[in-house]
């Protein structure tokens, strides 16, 4: 009987490490997004007005979801 091994060219551990950073960051961005996003939508006139954004503009950016990231 014979035996077959599947590889993939990922198994490679530096192949992985790479694949795996990227992930974590994309997963950090994400989670950035999410906080940041949220506390937008908390700010009250005086702080949007401090950063040049209107209320409109804020909540727009605070419903994005998270994984929507630029």
């Amino acid at each position: 009987m014979a035996t077959h091994i599947i590889s993939s060219p990922c198994l490679v551990p530096s192949c992985n490490s790479l694949g795996l950073r990227r992930i974590w960051r994309m997963v950090g961005a994400m989670l950035q997004a999410h906080r940041t996003r949220r506390l937008l939508g908390e700010m009250d006139a005086r702080l949007l007005a401090d950063i040049g954004t209107s209320r409109a503009e804020a909540t727009t950016e605070a419903n994005r979801p998270f994984w929507n990231i630029r």
